[in-house]
């Protein structure tokens, strides 16, 4: 009996590391796609999309490569806590995204931060959010969201 279950320990194991694998080609399409959807030429930091995405402004990867944060709100994160007055200076900001939030967004599985706030990002949130398992922080304050977030994320 203790040897079938560390099989099933160890199989279940090897079976969520096989799921589970972050994949940085489906992530870059996946950013191309938010990117495309919320005219990314015009935002205010924009990306240099023939650059890698480790280049991308408001892009962070994890130890894998993988996407991990998206903090596209338009405040530099070397500025909070640095600068008086911040709240006001976030009130002003935004990186001018607008546009829909595309469904592959949903598909970058190690997110574990997203913040789209103050900027014109309307509809609904993907489907398939569910897959957002390490989503910690889902920043999404004065956007034109429409739907409710499921109590699966």
């Amino acid at each position: 009996m203790r040897k079938i279950c560390i099989l099933l320990l160890a199989l279940t194991a090897y079976c969520q590391s096989i799921f589970a694998q972050c994949d940085r080609q489906r992530d870059s399409l996946a950013l191309v796609a938010l990117y495309n959807s919320t005219d990314g030429p015009n935002w205010t930091n924009t990306w240099e999309l023939e650059r890698p995405m480790d280049d991308w402004w408001g892009i962070s990867l994890n130890q894998d490569g993988c996407v991990s944060h998206i903090d596209l709100d338009g405040v530099p994160n070397n500025l909070i806590g640095v600068v008086v007055g911040i709240d006001s200076i976030e009130d002003e900001i935004g990186n001018n995204l607008n546009g829909f939030l595309p469904e592959d967004i949903g598909l970058i599985s190690e997110l574990q931060f997203l913040s789209l706030t103050k900027d014109s990002v309307y509809g609904g949130l993907p489907n398939n959010l569910n897959k957002w398992g390490n989503l910690i922080t889902l920043n999404i304050t004065r956007t034109q969201l429409s739907e409710k977030i499921s109590p699966s994320i």
